[in-house]
């Protein structure tokens, strides 16, 4: 195995990177689940528990909730609901995570912000020349 092919864009896992929600054209910024950020919030909010047995699975779901939306997904463009546009912020992201009938999107971010793929720095330097969005 080459090591190389698995080398990670520090900067996009960090702070960024567009990715297609699907193939409607809609985009969305994610950093990678596990960035430095999402560690700090994640330990934040887990020292908030006396101990993991005191954490009711909703709380403990809700909190995922609140480190995803804070620290992985940044924008997005081009989602819908019901033809109308919804504009990006954290409260809306916090909103659809937890809304159960939005869990399927909840799985996508997650899916596509822990892809090793979607940060390798090899595939990062063949997407060189296409187009980004602003």
């Amino acid at each position: 195995m080459e090591l190389s092919t698995l080398k990670i864009d520090k900067e996009s896992a960090e702070n960024g990177r567009w990715l297609d929600l699907d193939d409607s054209g809609a985009k969305i910024k994610l950093c990678r689940i596990g960035n430095a950020k999402y560690r700090e919030r994640l330990k934040f909010h887990t020292q908030k528990f006396r101990s993991p047995k005191s954490v009711s699975d909703e709380a403990y779901v809700d909190m995922l909730n609140m480190v995803l939306a804070e620290t992985v997904v940044k924008d997005w463009k081009g989602l819908t609901d019901d033809g109308q546009e919804i504009l990006y912020s954290y409260e809306k992201c916090l909103e659809l995570f937890r809304n159960p009938a939005y869990v399927e999107f909840k799985n996508i971010v997650v899916r596509l912000a822990d892809s090793l793929d979607n940060f390798r720095m090899e595939v990062l330097n063949e997407d060189v020349g296409e187009s980004s969005v602003s």
